[in-house]
């Protein structure tokens, strides 16, 4: 099983300047062997298009190279702890805060 997170933002996106960081300090305690990438909406319009990405933000989470779950829009903490959980991306959950 190989875990792939894709987070999707953009400079102008007001709810990204929150989001973004909130989900590059989860990431911070991914487990090893999961991958983290991010992308810029007005930089990487290829992998944006060839995804379906049509608004900013959006994560998606990949297990095998299969999308297999998608958060559009700036969510709750605790909603996106739930998926990335749910899908084994995040290590020592206990100390997620």
């Amino acid at each position: 099983m190989k875990i792939e997170v894709k987070l999707f933002s953009a400079k102008w996106c007001g709810p990204c300047k929150i989001y973004k960081p909130m989900i590059r300090k989860l990431m911070e305690k991914r487990l090893d062997g999961v991958e983290f990438e991010e992308y810029d909406a007005t930089e990487d319009e290829t992998i944006l298009k060839d995804l379906g990405v049509i608004g900013v933000p959006t994560l998606v989470i990949f297990n095998d190279g299969i999308e297999v779950d998608r958060i559009i829009n700036a969510v709750r903490k605790s909603e996106a702890i739930d998926k990335l959980q749910q899908w084994g991306a995040l290590g020592d959950q206990q100390s997620i805060s």
